[in-house]
């Protein structure tokens, strides 16, 4: 089955996954989760490629992704572009408003 998307991450998105990757690994000193979480991410993200409106409707069109019950990643689909726009990720103890 093809997919029906392609997902694409904001530069701000991937500064996200690359703090998170830090915080887990670096500062929990947990390679193993940090490894576990990337992959999950990752899975979650090809996942929407092929069902890009499995989540909910969070607020202003985005939708609401959770990751390993901790993850929640916001996007918002471009049907025009057939694109997955991953615009933030965030650990659920931050505050994750998007204006």
């Amino acid at each position: 089955m093809d997919a029906e998307h392609i997902f694409k991450l904001s530069q701000k998105a991937k500064q996200d996954i690359d703090d998170l990757f830090d915080y887990v690994a670096f500062e929990l000193r947990n390679g193993d989760a940090a490894e576990k979480t990337m992959r999950s991410m990752l899975d979650a993200f090809e996942n929407l490629e092929y069902f890009p409106r499995m989540c909910p409707i969070y607020k202003g069109g985005y939708r609401k992704c959770i990751i390993r019950k901790r993850i929640v990643a916001l996007y918002k689909i471009d049907e025009t572009r057939k694109e997955i726009k991953i615009e933030r990720v965030f650990h659920t103890l931050r505050n994750y408003k998007i204006k």
